[in-house]
C-alpha cells in the first residue's frame, strides 16, 4: 500500500513574538497544524474576502516560494513595515481549512519562532501595497471556462471577472476570481440562475441569504437569485459543500439525484457524479435530514461525523461515522485518501487537472493507496511516487495518461 503522508517537523513557537498580528499568527498556526477550529474560521474569512488573499496563502503552502518570501522580508525595515501592516490589515477575518504541511527542514526552529510571523506580516504588508516585482510568484489559474447562466440564457464567463460589481436577473453580483456574491433587495421578482464548473477547476458562490457554497470540478449548482419566505431550494450535479445560513423558519434544501437533503443551518458535503451511480452525503455540523424524492427510501437524520451514501445500484443506504476531512478537503485544495483504489485516486485527478485515463490492465485498478496531494503541486508528483514504489507504470502524452502494471 503506498503511504505518502507527510510527517510533521516541529517548530519551537514563540508566544511572545512581537510582530505577530491576527492574520500572520493564524496563518503560522495553519502551517504548523496548531491551529483551531474557531481559527481556521478565521482564516478562511480573510482568505474569502479577496482573490489576492487566497492566492497569497496557497503559494505560501509552497516551500520555495516561501523562502522566497523569507528572503525578501529580512530585506524590509522591520518596524515600518509592521506598523503598517497592523494599520493597513488590523483583525480581518470565512471557509473552513485543514492543516495542509510545509517541509521546514531548512530552517531552524529558533529561526522560524521568530522570523515566520514577521515574514508572513511583512509579506501580506507587501500584497496590500500592491508591490510587484520579478520574483513575486502568483498561483496562476487554469483556462478561464466557469461559465453563470442568467435566466435570459445569457452566459457569464466569471474565470474572466475580476473584482467587478455587475446588475444583472434583478440582483447585484459582486464577482471576483474564483467566486460570485449575490445583495438582493427585498420585494424584488425571484430569477433562476445556474453556475457551471467544468473539469479542472472549482469555484465558489455565496447565495442571497448568506449561504456559502463550494463547488468542485465537474459540477453545476442551479438557484434563485432571491430566495421566497418558504423555502431555499437549491439543485446540484456533481459534488458541493454547503455552509449553509441559518434560518428556523425557511429550511434550506438540497436536491440531487432524487434526494433532498433539508437543513435549517449547518455544514455538509454532497456528492453526486453520475459515473459513480450512487450520492454521498457528509455531514460536519449540525443535523440534517435525507428525504426521497420519489419514495426509495424512509426519510432519516444525519449528525455530525456521518455519511450516507446512498446506491442507485441495490437501491440501498450505508450509513456510518467517517473522518470527515477525507471528504471534505477538496475545498481547501487537498485531496486526501485512505485506502482508496488506484482507478478511484485517478478519476479524482482527472476531474481537477482535466485528464483521459486509460488503463491497459484491470488488475492495477484495483492497488490501495493511501496519501495526500496539494492541488497547486500538480498530478506529476503523485504519479512519480506511484512509480517509486512500483505500484504502476505511466506514460505521458499530453493530457492523456496510460496506466499499466510495473514491470
Amino acid at each position: 500500500m503506498l503511504r505518502m503522508e507527510t510527517k510533521k517537523d516541529m517548530v519551537v513557537k514563540d508566544n511572545n513574538n512581537q510582530f505577530e498580528d491576527p492574520v500572520s499568527s493564524l496563518i503560522v498556526k495553519y502551517l504548523r497544524e496548531e491551529i483551531s477550529v474557531d481559527e481556521m474560521r478565521d482564516l478562511d474569512d480573510w482568505m474569502s474576502q479577496s482573490a489576492s488573499n487566497k492566492k497569497l496563502f496557497e503559494s505560501l503552502l509552497e516551500e520555495k516560494n516561501f523562502e522566497k518570501f523569507l528572503s525578501r522580508a529580512t530585506e524590509v525595515d522591520v518596524d515600518n513595515a509592521y506598523a503598517q501592516f497592523k494599520q493597513r490589515v488590523g483583525d480581518r477575518a470565512n471557509d473552513i481549512v485543514q492543516p495542509r504541511i510545509i517541509n521546514w527542514r531548512r530552517i531552524s526552529a529558533y529561526a522560524a519562532s521568530i522570523l515566520i510571523p514577521l515574514a508572513i506580516g511583512v509579506i501580506l504588508l507587501l500584497q496590500t501595497n500592491s508591490v510587484v516585482e520579478d520574483e513575486t510568484i502568483v498561483v496562476e489559474k487554469e483556462s478561464e471556462r466557469t461559465q453563470l447562466i442568467l435566466s435570459s440564457g445569457e452566459k457569464l464567463a466569471l474565470d474572466q471577472t475580476e473584482l467587478d460589481t455587475l446588475y444583472k436577473d434583478n440582483t447585484t453580483l459582486v464577482a471576483d476570481e474564483g467566486i460570485i456574491a449575490y445583495t438582493s433587495k427585498n420585494n424584488i421578482e425571484s430569477e433562476i440562475n445556474k453556475l457551471i464548473v467544468p473539469r479542472g477547476h472549482e469555484f465558489q458562490v455565496i447565495l442571497a441569504d448568506g449561504t456559502k457554497v463550494w463547488l468542485n470540478s465537474e459540477s453545476e449548482l442551479k438557484y434563485p437569485t432571491v430566495f421566497n419566505d418558504r423555502i431555499r431550494l437549491v439543485e446540484v450535479k456533481g459534488e458541493a459543500y454547503f455552509d449553509v445560513a441559518e434560518n428556523k423558519e425557511v429550511p434550506f434544501v438540497v436536491e440531487t439525484g432524487g434526494q433532498q437533503v433539508r437543513v435549517l443551518g449547518t455544514e455538509f458535503n454532497v456528492r453526486n457524479y453520475k459515473e459513480e451511480n450512487s450520492i454521498t452525503t457528509t455531514l460536519v455540523e449540525g443535523r440534517v435530514e435525507l428525504i426521497s424524492t420519489d419514495d426509495r427510501f424512509e426519510k432519516f437524520d444525519l449528525f455530525p461525523g456521518e455519511q450516507a451514501k446512498l446506491s442507485y445500484e441495490t437501491m440501498t443506504i450505508n450509513k456510518k461515522f467517517v473522518e470527515v476531512t477525507e471528504f471534505i478537503s477538496w475545498k481547501d485544495g487537498l485531496y486526501a485518501f485512505k485506502g482508496r483504489d488506484l482507478e478511484g485516486v485517478m478519476q479524482e485527478l482527472a476531474r481537477w487537472y482535466d485528464l483521459q485515463i486509460i488503463y491497459q490492465d484491470d488488475e492495477v485498478k484495483k492497488q490501495l493507496v493511501t496519501g495526500r496531494i496539494k492541488r497547486v503541486d500538480g498530478y506529476q508528483s503523485f504519479i512519480e511516487l506511484i512509480e517509486k514504489i512500483e505500484v504502476a507504470h505511466f506514460e505521458l502524452n499530453g493530457n492523456t495518461i496510460t496506466i499499466s502494471e510495473y514491470n
